[in-house]
């Protein structure tokens, strides 16, 4: 039996197409759970951040690092549930125009928890936080 092909390469004008989805037309639904977490409970979430940044003046890599750690804490320590947490939330809470220059191409933070791990840098969508989440920052690696 002979193969018959619907369509050839030669057809004008049926590969020439393209699509293009506009960004504003593209949408996720918030995240759902089959079973909600019992009352008091948390969900640890780990961060680790590279950051990549010019140091100002006589700012070393080390005092640079100690700034984000604590910047970091404060941020996560203190944002609300229902919060997304995007690259532009991280580029305003770690911004200390007197210590160092945030390069927003090499800034990348990684969420992780027991069963998952989300990373938040420029391009990607946004984390929405839930209230049950707590937050500890482990590691800050700073690089020019």
């Amino acid at each position: 039996m002979a193969s018959r092909h619907l369509f050839s390469r030669s057809d004008p004008g049926l590969f020439d197409a393209a699509v293009q989805l506009d960004a504003a037309n593209i949408s996720f639904n918030p995240e759902t759970f089959d079973q909600p977490l019992p009352a008091g409970q948390t969900v640890p979430l780990d961060i680790s951040a590279k950051v990549g940044a010019l140091l100002q003046g006589t700012v070393t890599a080390t005092q640079a690092q100690s700034l984000l750690t604590a910047k970091l804490k404060s941020a996560f320590g203190s944002v609300a549930a229902d919060t997304s947490v995007d690259i532009n939330f991280l580029l305003n809470a770690l911004r200390d125009d007197a210590n160092y220059t945030l390069d927003p191409m090499k800034l990348q933070v990684t969420l992780t928890s027991p069963q998952q791990f989300v990373q938040i840098m420029q391009g990607s969508g946004a984390f929405r936080v839930l209230a049950a989440y707590r937050f500890n920052v482990r590691d800050v690696e700073v690089s020019p």
